[in-house]
């Protein structure tokens, strides 16, 4: 089930509401410090302190995987197709 705030965040990407004890909140959150490490771990220890938050295990497994993912879609985007061509 998706919670009140990662509703929102699917109609509008700039709505700034996030839900500590929800783990994708979380993730959506820690993301939008890219590309500052620190600033993301700051963004963590907060997220933490908040008593039903996800544990530093489980948001950072998550963090990696997000960040993994948007690598690679990423390099799909930049990679050349071999034996393609600009010309016209």
């Amino acid at each position: 089930m998706t919670c009140p705030a990662c509703q929102k965040a699917a109609v509008s990407a700039l709505t700034g509401v996030y839900d500590f004890k929800c783990l994708p909140c979380c993730v959506r959150l820690t993301m939008t410090t890219y590309p500052d490490k620190r600033l993301a771990m700051k963004q963590i220890e907060a997220i933490l302190r908040f008593r039903l938050a996800p544990t530093r295990e489980t948001l950072m497994a998550s963090v990696s995987q997000t960040w993994e993912k948007r690598r690679s879609a990423q390099a799909s985007i930049t990679t050349p197709v071999k034996g393609g061509s600009c010309e016209r």
